[in-house]
């Protein structure tokens, strides 16, 4: 398996990880309830745009605890289950068109430390297990992902990467190297104050060892809470969040920090591919001044290539 360059692929929220952190978030009595989180994808060469697939999240003291989708195009329907003990993620069951097709499962030491991942997809012809195991130490956080066709064996190594966070758990530097392509490479990541990735830098080692950067993205803020955030902290934590966030989709529209950041992001820049994709995020707020929409779209040569929308349903 070759490990891609960013390309142009959706992924919805990632389906990651949570811990006991998740009783840090605290929420204003008087806020409004979150009772759902709408994530949509659009046919942009249809004026107006069409949806071609939603995804909504029901939400309950701020954690996910299911979801439904539809593919408008293919008439695909998927529902997920969201299963915690003692407040930790413990199993996420997809089912494809009412046919059990994915089961994630978590497992963390007696301090609460994620200890693996693992993911098993099916189709009732062929099945897929992908596992990760993290290596916990003072400074670094290793893990090895690898993929079996039995459930017992993993040999087939697919990357083997370390992770550095700081004192805020936010992952400053993530470091992996692949196996099949002999590949490795580097992330640099920049937080503000407030926990808001401000930049990530992409590298590449030549085969002296020499880092070479690929391109960089960065960010802006509003004043504003991002509440795709809050349900991920509430629903993965932060430091879980960060060990997994290599597993969301590499492609740079699909904007991933939006998952990490404290604050609304307001625009983004990415020097990828010389510059070529811009981006438009637009936010509409409540008469609370809190985010409850956001669309995203990315232009290439003046011309819209993709969008996708965030909403959040409150009470």
């Amino acid at each position: 398996m070759k490990i891609s360059n960013p390309i142009f692929v959706f992924l919805g929220l990632a389906c990651l990880a949570c811990s006991n952190e998740a009783n840090e978030i605290s929420e204003n009595s008087t806020d409004p309830l979150l009772t759902n989180y709408l994530y949509t994808n659009y046919n942009i060469s249809e004026t107006p745009n069409t949806e071609t697939s939603t995804t909504n999240y029901v939400i309950e003291n701020n954690k996910i605890i299911s979801a439904n989708s539809v593919s408008y195009i293919d008439n695909v329907e998927r529902h997920y289950n969201y299963y915690y003990t003692s407040e930790r993620i413990d199993s996420i069951l997809t089912y494809t068109n009412n046919i059990l097709s994915r089961i994630q499962r978590y497992t963390y030491n007696s301090n609460g430390n994620l200890m693996s991942y693992m993911s098993h997809n099916h189709n009732g012809q062929s099945s897929n297990l992908e596992r990760h195991v993290f290596t916990h130490s003072n400074d670094t956080i290793y893990s090895v992902w690898s993929q079996s066709d039995d459930g017992i064996n993993f040999d087939n190594i697919i990357l083997n990467s370390k992770i550095v966070l700081d004192a805020n758990n936010n992952r400053t530097y993530f470091e992996s190297h692949s196996p099949v392509n002999n590949q490795t490479k580097a992330w640099i990541g920049d937080f503000d104050a407030n926990q808001n990735l401000q930049s990530e830098s992409y590298y590449s080692f030549s085969d002296d060892g020499t880092p070479v950067q690929m391109f960089e993205n960065s960010y802006t803020f509003a004043n504003q809470e991002n509440i795709f955030n809050r349900i991920n902290m509430a629903t993965f934590t932060r430091k879980n969040m960060m060990l997994l966030y290599h597993l969301q989709s590499d492609a740079i529209n699909a904007i991933n920090a939006k998952s990490i950041c404290e604050n609304t992001i307001t625009s983004m820049n990415s020097t990828w591919g010389n510059s070529f994709a811009e981006f438009e995020i637009i936010n509409s707020l409540n008469d609370n001044d809190m985010t409850i929409e956001s669309d995203f779209k990315t232009f290439v040569e003046g011309n819209i290539f993709t969008r996708f929308s965030q909403k959040y349903i409150f009470q």
